[in-house]
């Protein structure tokens, strides 16, 4: 398939996002062509912000229930960019070295999830 008759999914995003958060798209040939990239990562912080996406996914697909209705998309794809967004939630705390934002009760973190992509959008907005 040539780049002009990508599917329309990828022409409106970036189809790495599925790469990038280790999910999905709902298309399986969408899927298919995601899982073959790989990400190669400069430093240990890069790798550390990458698994920090995927985690994030991961705990949005998990927890849709932790959310009010409609704060987490149906859409993979906006899943995906969601968990790039609000990625730094998933990172660790600086304050408490060995604790981290992935073992706070499910509510609470998707709390802190909902503000930050109000924050997110916030920013991008003003």
């Amino acid at each position: 398939m040539s780049y002009e008759h990508r599917p329309s999914t990828c022409r409106a995003y970036d189809c790495r996002v599925f790469a990038a958060a280790g999910s999905d798209a709902d298309r399986t040939a969408i899927t298919r062509r995601a899982r073959r990239w790989e990400f190669s990562h400069a430093t240990e912080d890069d790798r550390i912000q990458h698994a920090a996406v995927r985690t994030a996914a991961r705990f949005l697909q998990a927890h849709a229930e932790c959310f009010p209705d409609g704060a987490v998309p149906g859409n993979p794809a906006h899943v995906a960019i969601l968990a790039i967004k609000v990625h730094h939630v998933f990172l660790e705390d600086g304050d408490q070295p060995g604790t981290s934002a992935r073992e706070s009760p499910a509510r609470d973190l998707g709390a802190a999830v909902a503000k930050a992509a109000e924050e997110f959008e916030a920013r991008r907005s003003g």
